[in-house]
């Protein structure tokens, strides 16, 4: 067999019978080998990550389990509480991460962990961000105690850490002081977040830009444009939706819409709905 080859006078010359052949030849050989590589590289990594992920199993089990002691501890503080929630919020983001890690090793999409309780992920964000407050802020949330979604604990935190930060950084520009509000409402299949601000509110005008990447309307004020955009994506891959309510009077309110679970992982029951039957006699 004769293969023929460009040179840079633009003459084609004659490889030696074979030469095509070899060079294929090595050449498939060179990326089974670096295959291979990042085969075993993917074993040894899943192996590792296997052993962290059966360590922090005694981590998760703890931190469940100071769950349920702060729920029967009637004497535990306000403060108390929100100490605790904000340490058991860190050690949830450090236990999404391991999950997500550990998946990715073994080629799998990370999975969602265990059910997430919604006062507990609204109650360390609250925690955190209210340290740091502008003057006349204030933070409140109305959330019952018994509400579940399987979503991911890492991407709810985040998606209500940038909600609650906008609210807050939108009434210290305009030098108004409030209450930022989180109330969790829940329906048969479904639990709705809202994030209900008394700042200034979003102009009609920019009510259908503001979720686009890069825009923002804090450019004067180191504003990326990118919170909004990336909260909304992270709620489609939790199942749900992230939008802005219209309401009257001042502020702002954005609704977080996820799945909601029962507190074993389970879907809750159907909604029995009327059956209506007509009793009266046929004429």
């Amino acid at each position: 067999m004769t293969l023929w080859t460009s040179v840079g006078s633009g003459v084609q010359e004659a490889e030696a019978p074979g030469t095509g052949v070899r060079r294929l030849v090595r050449a498939l050989t060179q990326a089974v080998a670096e295959r291979d590589r990042r085969a075993d590289e993917a074993r040894r990594l899943a192996a590792a990550m296997h052993d962290v992920a059966g360590l922090l199993g005694a981590v998760a089990a703890g931190v469940h389990h100071v769950r349920e002691l702060m729920e029967d501890e009637p004497g535990l503080s306000a403060e108390g509480r929100a100490a605790v929630a904000l340490e058991l919020g860190a050690l949830d983001e450090v236990l999404a991460h391991v999950r997500a890690l550990h998946a990715q090793a073994r080629g799998e999409r990370p999975q969602a962990g265990r059910p997430q309780r919604l006062v507990d992920l609204v109650d360390g964000v609250l925690a955190v961000l209210g340290a740091d407050l502008s003057a006349g802020v204030r933070l409140a949330s109305s959330c019952p105690t018994d509400v579940y979604t399987p979503a991911d604990a890492l991407d709810v935190w985040r998606i209500l850490t940038n909600l609650v930060r906008n609210a807050v950084q939108a009434m210290a520009d305009a030098a108004l002081g409030g209450r930022v509000v989180v109330t969790v409402d829940a329906f048969d299949a479904e639990v709705v977040v809202r994030v209900a601000d008394e700042g200034p509110g979003v102009p009609e005008r920019l009510a259908d830009r503001i979720f686009e990447r890069r825009f923002t309307s804090r450019a004067d004020r180191g504003g990326q444009g990118l919170g909004l955009a990336h909260s909304r994506e992270l709620a489609f891959q939790c199942g749900g939706s992230l939008s802005l309510e219209r309401r009257p009077g001042r502020g702002a309110t954005f609704a977080l819409r996820l799945p909601r679970c029962l507190a074993d992982g389970s879907e809750p029951p159907a909604p029995l709905h009327p059956v209506l039957v007509d009793l009266r006699p046929a004429r």
